[in-house]
């Protein structure tokens, strides 16, 4: 995992401290190794609540909303499991640039790969992270794609339980559900409906488009890690 520091420094009055830096090194470190083993619970507990998502759809609108514990831990079971692979199987390399705006705040951008199932995925994402009691925690997530899926699932933000929906499972925007033991999967978005034309170890190069205008797979996932 790398982190940048030469642009931030550039931006705000505040210059980190090496115990500010270190201790949200720290923080990413495990977070990554929580993401790794599919750790949903642990997750949680890295979180503030509630959760700030902030996204935006395939029209180009913005979207916002909030997650409580029990909607961020439904949801992130879900995606942990459609990333493929078992838990364990994920691994994450990271290049990270945090902008401190004072000891306590800190918006964190990243640019992370994911590998999981035999198959890599490039994920861009920032977070805002806070510090009380000498703890940091992400209160607020932001990456783009994720306003189709999230405004289908109306108030509260959690996608819509489907019939058959459950944990470790994604249902598709028709109330279809896939299995991750399965060869053919949902576009991870919930909104195209797609499967991908082979198994999820096929290059996405071979994959049908998704039908919601991305030039490439929807991302597996908000949040840091993708959680990562």
């Amino acid at each position: 995992m790398t982190f940048h520091y030469e642009t931030a420094a550039r931006l705000t009055d505040y210059t980190p401290t090496e115990e500010d830096r270190r201790s949200l090194e720290e923080w990413f470190a495990r977070y990554d190794a929580d993401s790794a083993r599919g750790d949903v619970a642990a997750l949680a507990d890295a979180a503030r609540f509630p959760l700030n998502l902030v996204t935006d759809d395939s029209a180009g609108d913005a979207w916002c909303g909030r997650w409580d514990r029990a909607e961020f831990t439904d949801t992130m079971t879900g995606v942990m499991g459609d990333a493929g692979g078992e838990p364990g199987e994920m691994s994450f390399a990271s290049e990270r640039t945090p902008v401190f705006l004072g000891p306590a705040l800190a918006v964190v951008f990243s640019r992370s790969t994911m590998t999981a199932g035999g198959e890599s995925r490039e994920l861009v994402y920032a977070d805002v992270l806070v510090r009380s009691n000498g703890r940091w925690a992400f209160q607020t997530m932001i990456q783009q794609g994720w306003g189709d899926m999230l405004k289908d699932a109306g108030p509260g933000a959690s996608p819509p339980r489907r019939p058959g929906h459950r944990p470790g499972h994604r249902a598709g925007h028709d109330g279809r559900v896939s299995s991750t033991a399965g060869r053919r999967r949902w576009c991870t978005i919930g909104v195209c409906g797609l499967k991908s034309t082979t198994s999820r170890r096929t290059s996405p190069s071979r994959r049908r488009p998704c039908r919601s205008g991305w030039p490439r797979r929807c991302p597996p996932g908000p949040g840091p890690g993708a959680a990562g």
